[in-house]
């Protein structure tokens, strides 16, 4: 086992952000549920004015349940209605979620990881497609929003959707830091002296807010984008292309890193480089110069990306099954947890589709 790193008071980089600070609650009961939510935004809000007087920008607050059912589910949505928070209600079953509760969630802005179990591969994967397609077709947003895990039950996360708690209350928090290392990269001109630096930092805000809330405070160190904030634009930094040779191998060096520097006490999720289509603009360029396919994540996946992410592909639900397929095959032979995460849509490779806060991702084709 690591040991926690303490760290003294570092320069604050400007372009470190807290991407989420996530609240995992121990409830599943609806008066239990309802009045915790309540407690736990009051604490976020708290940590993300705290940390706002340090300099540190808190992205997200997001909550996350050990597993709600649609009944407890109905008086978070009207709470929702006036709140910021993110909330995924907890791992799902496939047998036992309902399309008709599937879309109720979604479409009201609650997150819904779909937990794979020991059911048929195919079985699974042929309702996992036909969810995910019914529910684009009402809004292409609301899919991004349900996540298909391959992991176990305990699996933790700060990252949506694919986040439950596991009955036990505690903060985990996530970062988005890809500028902060070619920041880093810029004074240094070492990738692994700009990670000591980032993770240094880092670990001085986890210590800020354990010192706040009393409690050990996770992380999950996953290098994850958000448009600008581009982890394919750190890979050309770093003098390699996802387009070309070495891709997988550059991949591979950067999870070695994380997993270098991070804190294995503090470690919970994925702790791997992540490749959200749809959040990084760099892919999404590559994706309107045609370059990039959806098969081309399954070839990322392969090296520990952390799963097949907001792709956005052709409502075709016979390659999306196949899709899913190959991603359950991967988890399979990895042996690592893998997330699936696609937005089916109206349309051909190459056009564009508004997805609001997500801009106008252009479809990939299978």
């Amino acid at each position: 086992m690591g040991r926690l790193i303490y760290v003294k008071q570092v320069d604050n980089m400007e372009s470190l952000v807290v991407r989420a600070v996530t609240y995992f609650s121990a409830s599943r009961r609806l008066n239990d549920a309802y009045n915790e939510i309540v407690e736990a935004e009051a604490l976020l809000k708290s940590l993300e004015k705290y940390l706002s007087k340090q300099g540190y920008m808190v992205f997200t607050k997001r909550v996350s349940f050990p597993g709600l059912v649609a009944q407890s589910a109905g008086k978070i949505v009207e709470y929702l209605a006036s709140s910021d928070l993110l909330v995924s209600i907890g791992y799902q079953r496939i047998g036992r979620l309902s399309l008709e509760d599937a879309e109720y969630f979604t479409g009201n802005g609650l997150y819904v990881p779909i937990l794979y179990g020991r059911e048929d591969p195919l079985a699974f994967a042929e309702k996992a497609s036909e969810i995910i397609t019914k529910i684009s077709e009402q809004n292409p947003v609301n899919a991004t929003r349900i996540a298909l895990g391959f992991h176990s039950r305990d699996f933790t996360t700060p990252y949506f959707p694919d986040s439950s708690s596991t009955n036990k209350a505690r903060i985990a928090l996530a970062f988005l830091y890809p500028k902060a290392l070619v920041d880093g990269m810029s004074e240094s001109r070492n990738i692994q002296a700009a990670f000591e630096k980032v993770f240094a930092e880092i670990h001085y805000v986890a210590n800020l807010i354990e010192k706040q809330v009393n409690t050990p405070v996770k992380i999950d160190y996953s290098l994850s984008p958000w448009m600008e904030n581009s982890v394919a634009e750190l890979f050309e930094k770093l003098g390699y292309s996802l387009l070309e040779p070495g891709a997988n191998y550059a991949i591979n060096m950067l999870n070695n890193l994380i997993r270098k520097y991070m804190s294995k006490e503090r470690a919970v999720g994925f702790n791997e480089v992540m490749l959200p289509y749809a959040e990084d603009s760099l892919l999404v360029k590559y994706g309107a110069e045609r370059l990039l396919n959806a098969r081309d994540f399954i070839r990322f996946a392969s090296t520990c990306v952390a799963g097949v992410d907001m792709i956005v592909v052709p409502n075709e639900k016979r390659k999306l099954l196949k899709l899913i397929l190959d991603t359950y095959s991967l988890r399979l032979v990895k042996k690592r947890p893998l997330a699936f995460r696609a937005i089916p849509v109206s349309g051909s490779p190459g056009d564009s589709i508004d997805m609001g806060k997500f801009g106008k991702p252009v479809i990939l084709g299978y």
